[in-house]
């Protein structure tokens, strides 16, 4: 299971996923968003971030295959 934390600049949104590919997919539409400042999905099991996007740019994949 997985989470996508969204930060909006006034608030954060915490989405969850059951797949984690479904959760990348929706982080990497999320991410492009003008009014995004901020996405990641963060495994539940481990905690660590798997793919993290900041002001439309992505700054961290950790073993997801191609963007």
């Amino acid at each position: 299971m997985c989470e996508i934390i969204v930060n909006l600049g006034n608030r954060k949104e915490y989405i969850p996923y059951y797949s984690q590919w479904a959760a990348i997919q929706q982080a990497k539409k999320i991410g492009k968003c003008a009014d995004v400042v901020e996405v990641m999905v963060v495994s539940a099991e481990t905690g660590e971030i798997l793919i993290h996007y900041e002001n439309q740019k992505c700054v961290w994949v950790d073993g997801v295959g191609e963007l």
